[in-house]
């Protein structure tokens, strides 16, 4: 799909057109209780907002600088569509992969800093655990 129109001005209207192909696309496959992820500048794919809200700050802020596949709205990359094909919710299992390259970010940054960490088993039933001498 043709996304040459995001780099226009947003007064045009041909911004504007593609706003709604974009809002319809993902109203379509990736709404939660009528709300996206809001991909303006100001938001950053961190924030949900119903229709009205997305559209106007895609308007008067644009969206944010690169994002021209749109994953968090259920667009489906070929590395995404082979990973996820028996997965029931494509956009968990993206938010999954993307907090494992965060972690290991994350341990490599600490590592450059020079500073050490230790690991902690957690416990899949959200246990309170204790370490230390008070770990029995």
């Amino acid at each position: 799909m043709n996304r040459s129109w995001m780099n226009l001005p947003r007064v045009s209207v041909d911004y504007r057109n593609g706003v709604e192909i974009f809002l319809n696309f993902a109203f379509a496959y990736a709404s939660q209780e009528d709300m996206i992820l809001c991909p303006c500048k100001k938001c950053a794919n961190i924030n949900w907002h119903i229709r009205e809200v997305v559209h106007e700050h895609l308007i008067v802020c644009g969206f944010v600088r690169g994002y021209i596949k749109w994953i968090f709205h259920g667009e489906i990359t070929p590395r995404r569509a082979s990973s996820t094909s028996n997965s029931v919710d494509p956009l968990n299992s993206h938010r999954r992969s993307h907090r494992e390259d965060d972690m290991e970010d994350m341990k490599k940054m600490i590592k450059d800093l020079g500073l050490g960490y230790e690991k902690i088993n957690s416990c899949p039933n959200d246990c309170m655990l204790y370490w230390g001498d008070r770990k029995n």
